[in-house]
C-alpha cells in the first residue's frame, strides 16, 4: 500500500511537469533518451519499482513480555489439592487421580493461580467464579501487560494499527478487544481481533494473522496478547478425561509487539522469517480438546486420552512440506 500511494505521487508529479512542456522541451527529452547511460538509469529504476511492488515488508519483533502475576495468586500443590477436596464435588478416586497428575505434570511449587481460583486459599469455599471476578482477573493480566510493553518498547498506544487478542474459554461482551482499546485509547481506525476456542496453537495463530495483516499494509505495527482463563471451567465431576484441567493449567499471559516499518528494523529484538499453519479436520483432532458437560451436567473440558496422535500427524505434515 506504501509503496503503491509512492508510485502513484511520483507519477502525478511527472504529469503535472509534462502539462506544463513545450514542443522543443520534448525534443530535447527525446534525444538525451537516446544515451545508453540514460536507458540503463530507467531500466534499472523500473526494476526497483517492480521489485518493490511485489516484494512483502519483512515484519520484525519489537518487543515479547510474559506476565508474572503477584505473589499472593501463588499456589502450591498441596493447596490446590486442600481447595479440590473443600469443594465436596469429587470422590476418593478422583481426588487421588488429580494428586498423581499433579505430582507428574511437571509444575513446580510456586505456580499461579487465577485471583477467583487463589482466594480460595484462604477459605477454601470461597471460591469466586462470577463473571465480574474474571472480568477484573484478566483486566489484571492483560493491562499490566500491554502497559509494560508500552513502556518498554517507547511506543505509543495511537502507535498500533492492528489488535490481536486471543482467549479460548473467556469470550465476554464487551471483547477482551474492546477493553484494551477503551483503556488506553486506542485510534478509532485500529483493526482488532478477537479469537477465541482455539486452544493451545492459538498464538501462533495470532502471530500468523499478524505477519498477513502486516505483511498487506506495509509501515504498520501489530499488538499481538496471549491469554487463558481457567478459573470459569474448573471441572466439578468425576470424569478422569474432563479432571485434567483442573491440574494441568495455570494462570499467565505474554504480549508481542510486531512491526512491518522499515526504520524499526534497526531496533527489533528479532525478525520473523516464515510462518506455517495446518488445519487438521478428521474426528480425532477435532475430539481432542472439547468444551462439555459430563452425563451429570458439570461443564469442564475433556482432554483424549491420546493428544499427541494429532500432533503426530500435523509434524508428518511438516515433514513433508519442509523435508
Amino acid at each position: 500500500m506504501a509503496y503503491g500511494l509512492a508510485i502513484a505521487t511520483v507519477s502525478c508529479l511527472m504529469v503535472s511537469q509534462l502539462y506544463m512542456w513545450r514542443l522543443e522541451d520534448f525534443r530535447r527529452a527525446w534525444h538525451l533518451l537516446q544515451e545508453p547511460l540514460v536507458m540503463q538509469v530507467i531500466g534499472a529504476a523500473a526494476l526497483i519499482l517492480a521489485y518493490m511492488s511485489q516484494h512483502k515488508p519483512s515484519v520484525y519483533c519489537l518487543e515479547n513480555l510474559v506476565y508474572k502475576p503477584p505473589q499472593d495468586w501463588e499456589v502450591s500443590q498441596k493447596q490446590i489439592v486442600k481447595m479440590l477436596e473443600a469443594q465436596h464435588c469429587f470422590n476418593e478416586a478422583s481426588i487421588d487421580f488429580q494428586q498423581r497428575i499433579l505430582d507428574n505434570s511437571g509444575t513446580g511449587p510456586s505456580t499461579h493461580w487465577p485471583p477467583g481460583g487463589a482466594s480460595s486459599l484462604l477459605s477454601p469455599l470461597d471460591l469466586r467464579l462470577d463473571p465480574m471476578t474474571l472480568r477484573l482477573g484478566f483486566q489484571s493480566v492483560m493491562f499490566s501487560l500491554v502497559r509494560d510493553l508500552l513502556k518498554r518498547s517507547k511506543v505509543k498506544p495511537q502507535q498500533i494499527d492492528f489488535l490481536i487478542v486471543n482467549c479460548s474459554l473467556f469470550c465476554p461482551t464487551p471483547s477482551l478487544c474492546a477493553m484494551v482499546c477503551n483503556e488506553f485509547g486506542l485510534r478509532q481506525d485500529v483493526r482488532s481481533y478477537n479469537l477465541g476456542g482455539m486452544g493451545c496453537s492459538a498464538n501462533v495463530i495470532s502471530v500468523d494473522l499478524a505477519k498477513q495483516l502486516l505483511e498487506n499494509r506495509p509501515g504498520s505495527r501489530a499488538l499481538v496478547i496471549s491469554m487463558e482463563n481457567i478459573t470459569q471451567n474448573l471441572y466439578k465431576g468425576n470424569d478422569k478425561s474432563m479432571l485434567l484441567q483442573n491440574t494441568l493449567f495455570r494462570c499467565g499471559g505474554c504480549a508481542l509487539l510486531l512491526s512491518s516499518r522499515v526504520l524499526d528494523s534497526m531496533k527489533a529484538k528479532y525478525k520473523l522469517l516464515y510462518t506455517f499453519r495446518s488445519q487438521l479436520s478428521d474426528d480425532n483432532s477435532y475430539n481432542c480438546v472439547y468444551q462439555k458437560q459430563d452425563s451429570e451436567g458439570n461443564s469442564g473440558v475433556a482432554l483424549s486420552k491420546d493428544p499427541l496422535e494429532p500432533r503426530v500427524a500435523l509434524l508428518v505434515k511438516l515433514w513433508h512440506a519442509f523435508p
